[in-house]
């Protein structure tokens, strides 16, 4: 697996059709987006240690928007063909 960070448009990945799971960013909805990212995790079969990376790069990506931004939204994406793919794009 890899992380990608994106600080352009042009470097996105193309956006999965249906979102797994949509929240508002606060401090109040973290913990609930880690339980989530935990369940897509077990739904894909991907390594303990994998998810644990995705939960703490995308629980720093939603605290600095957070804390910078006031806010914003994180929407999670599930892909298992052509490969397993677990996309969280917090905005």
């Amino acid at each position: 697996g890899r992380l990608r960070y994106c600080t352009a448009p042009e470097m996105l990945p193309p956006r999965p059709e249906t979102p797994f799971f949509e929240t508002r960013l606060s401090t109040s909805t973290l913990t609930t987006m880690r339980r989530h990212i935990e369940d897509a995790g077990q739904h894909l079969d991907l390594p303990p240690d994998r998810v644990f990376d995705m939960q703490l790069a995308v629980g720093e990506a939603a605290i600095n928007a957070i804390s910078h931004g006031g806010g914003g939204s994180a929407t999670m994406y599930l892909r298992e063909m052509p490969e397993v793919a677990l996309q969280v794009w917090v905005e």
